[in-house]
Parts: C-alpha cells; structure tokens; sequence
C-alpha cells in the first residue's frame, strides 16, 4: 500500500509540473510571433493545457484530502467534511490552499474556455506565487517570514518560467528547420534566451537566499536526510545551468552555419534540461515534506 509521505509528494510533483507547463509554456507561446505561433498543432496545445489544468486541479484536490488523513484518524478522514471545513477555514495553510484552489480553477476555466495563452500564464503564475505563503517559506512571522515569502513566491515563478517554457521550446527548434519560419522562431528563440537568463538568475539567487532562510546554512551536512537532498537538488540546479549555457552560447550561434546539426543538438540539450528539471522537482516535493534540519 503507498505511504501517506509518497501520495503526497506524487500530488505535489504532479501539481506543480502541470502549473509550470501552464504557466512557462503558455507565456512563451504568448510571447511569440504569430508566424511561429501558426507552427504549433494548436489543437495538440489546447489539449495539452486540458490535461495540465485538469492534473493541477486533481492534484490540489487530492493534496488537501491527504492532509485531511494526515492531520485525522486515517484514510476515512480524507472525506471527513466537518475536518475539511475545520483545515481549509480555520487553519492558515488551510485558507491559502483554498485561495490557490480558486486560482487553478479560474486557470482551467480559460483553459476551457480557449483564452489567450497570456491569460492562462497570468493565472498560473499566481496560483504558483501562492504557495510561497504556506509550507516551510511560512516558517517565521515579521519581516523575516515576509522576506521568505517573497523570496520563495519569485524562486518558484521564476523555475516555472524556466522549465515550463523547455515544452514549447523543443517546437520552436523544431520550427527553425523550416525555411520560412526560421526568421521568426529565430527571434522567439532570441526573445526566449533574454527573459531565459533572467529567470535562471532569479532561480539562483532565490534559491540561494531560501538555503539560508530556511537552515541559515549552506547545505554540508549530508546525514541529515533534508540536507542531503537539498544539496543534490542544488547540484542537479547547477548541471541544469550548465546544459543551457551549452544550448545558447555553445549552439545557438552554429545557426547561420549548420541550422539542422544546431536544432538536433538544442532539441537534445533541451529535452536533457526537461528531464533533469523533472528530477529536481521531484526533490522539491519531499523536500516540502520533510523537517528542515
């Protein structure tokens, strides 16, 4: 039978990629030029923000009933209906659950609703931001914990960005190999690379502030399990830099020379970012659930 600390951070994995393909994929998709946005199957994207605006939902919902039979007398506590109204009403991570239900909703209803890619980054991102409010960024009370929050809310916007926007990027490379687009997904990849740098300094510089934030150290003492993770998590964050600085400044320019050689490497690069992103997030979702020590 799967753990009660497994389902939860199954939940959360779940939750949060489906929130940074939404949030970072949509937003790229918005940013670009109509001539590359006419590139990608817009049915196979419609259906894919389906999918990802309904797994965040289910994940949320399934999130909170885990927390139910954390908190209650078991399983049956996940359809407790007096207890859920006591977590989501009467305790602080309770009513921030209940604002970012709000928000995932509102973000599967314009997904539903066929709205602009903007509007549906716009929602995810704050449904991303709100979970900064709650978990060990809500640690401290005062200036400290308002710090912490706000560290936290801009670490996890800015990772959505990053490795939500890998999605549409491999279409995009896959689009410069067609001559008559390659123009225009040219400047969506310039324009992808500016705000990429961007992001990836705000994942470091955040995440080096939470480090401190929450242990007050850097993470050296590997027998501790939170520790141990954090620091792989750190490491796995660093090879992800690395394997983009290679995309940009090592294959990016081979473009004017060997454009199909550049787009298969940086296709490649690109899904080695996705895979090890999806590794490190994994790790974030433990990590959410163990004690900071």
């Amino acid at each position: 039978m799967i753990s009660l600390t497994a389902a939860m951070a199954a939940s959360r994995l779940a939750g949060d990629a489906a929130l940074f393909f939404l949030f970072g994929g949509s937003g790229m998709m918005a940013l670009a030029r109509t001539t590359v946005q006419a590139s990608f199957n817009k049915r196979a994207v419609h259906l894919a923000q389906c999918w990802a605006a309904g797994i965040a939902l289910l994940a949320l919902l399934s999130l909170i009933c885990l927390q139910l039979v954390s908190v209650g007398d078991g399983w049956s506590s996940a359809v407790d209906i007096s207890l859920l109204k006591i977590v989501l009403f009467q305790t602080e991570f309770g009513q921030v659950w209940l604002v970012r239900l709000l928000f995932v909703v509102a973000t599967l209803i314009a997904v539903l609703a066929a709205r602009q890619n903007l509007v549906i980054a716009a929602w995810a991102g704050i449904a991303l931001a709100l979970t900064a409010l709650a978990g060990h960024a809500a640690m401290h009370e005062g200036l400290l914990g308002t710090a912490m929050r706000l560290s936290q809310a801009l670490h996890v916007v800015c990772a959505g960005a990053w490795v939500g926007s890998l999605v549409p990027l491999v279409g995009l490379l896959r689009a410069m190999k067609h001559a008559d687009l390659r123009e225009a997904a040219g400047h969506a990849l310039r324009q992808f690379s500016l705000f990429g740098h961007f992001a990836v300094a705000g994942v470091l510089l955040t995440g080096a502030a939470n480090t401190f934030f929450v242990l007050g150290q850097w993470p050296l003492h590997w027998h501790s399990p939170y520790q141990a993770l954090l620091g792989l998590k750190i490491c796995l964050a660093l090879a992800m830099v690395l394997m983009a600085v290679s995309n940009r400044y090592l294959w990016v320019p081979r473009f004017s020379g060997k454009p199909d050689l550049a787009a298969k490497a940086l296709v490649r690069g690109t899904l080695g970012e996705l895979t090890v992103a999806i590794i490190v997030l994994a790790l974030v979702s433990v990590l959410g659930l163990l004690e900071p020590v």
